[in-house]
């Protein structure tokens, strides 16, 4: 079956316009830094060629983030923690690849890129996804993801346990806490054997290890929001926003 590749292409936009940047002495002692965007643009288009070369792909479409981001307004200090520069030139660069590849790019309002994967790859409209990214926040979708040994499947069991754990444990990458004192043996020791298609169950016992470090559920809460890879179930296609996640809402995939 020839399968659809959904691509992280903030990745590779980023990994691309790096490669492109060079240091230039212009005398001595004075040094600055430049970055060649056609050489970019080749190394982008040629990390595209390459991951569709790697299996059996009808088509492809790239995911971009949207300049907003929902989780800045649960969260200000959302990746507040991120003070590594962009490459030069990141959004104009962006910008271009979008419009060079306009027939095949997504971008919805306020999401990030893996949020508008998490819902192409689940919305039953796309014809045999499979996910591509290098973040590991993406196996919280269940279905077919791309590896450098091949497609695996990522079961909803995996892909809802990889998102409780999440909210548990927190993500320094991405700078939401978590809960004090979590780590991902102790995240495993309490949700191991635990029903996880009993929302309201696996939810009692995140808020009340919450709890018991003296943190309310209303933060525990905002970290099971943050910590959320939209999928189709949490987009509302017709207002063109997030439905944010409690346990309390029924849901499918």
């Amino acid at each position: 079956m020839k399968h659809t590749l959904l691509i992280d292409a903030d990745i590779l936009v980023y990994k691309s316009l790096s490669s492109a940047e060079k240091e230039v002495e212009w005398e001595p002692g004075e040094w600055t830094i430049t970055c060649n965007h056609e050489v970019a643009r080749d190394t982008f288009n040629q990390h595209v060629a390459s991951l569709l070369h790697s299996g059996d792909y009808a088509r492809h479409i790239l995911c971009f983030s949207d300049t907003s981001n929902f989780r800045k307004k649960l969260d200000p200090s959302y990746k507040s923690n991120r003070k590594n520069r962009k490459p030069l030139g990141y959004k104009v660069f962006r910008t271009s690849i979008m419009e060079e590849h306009s027939k095949v790019s997504v971008s919805k309002p306020n999401l990030e890129a893996d949020d508008c994967i998490g819902i192409l790859a689940t919305n039953g409209n796309i014809a045999s996804p499979v996910v591509w990214s290098e973040d590991k926040d993406l196996q919280q979708i269940p279905g077919l993801r791309w590896t450098p040994s091949g497609v695996v499947e990522v079961s909803e069991h995996d892909a809802d346990l990889f998102f409780y754990t999440q909210v548990l444990t927190g993500d320094t990458a991405d700078g939401y806490p978590g809960c004090t004192g979590i780590g991902p043996v102790k995240a495993d020791a309490l949700l191991s054997g635990v029903d996880i298609t009993d929302v309201e169950s696996v939810w009692s016992i995140i808020k009340g290890t919450y709890a018991k470090a003296n943190i309310p559920e209303d933060f525990a809460l905002t970290q099971a929001q943050l910590a959320r890879i939209l999928r189709s179930s949490d987009w509302d296609k017709t207002k063109q926003e997030p439905i944010l996640w409690t346990p309390h809402r029924t849901r499918t995939v």
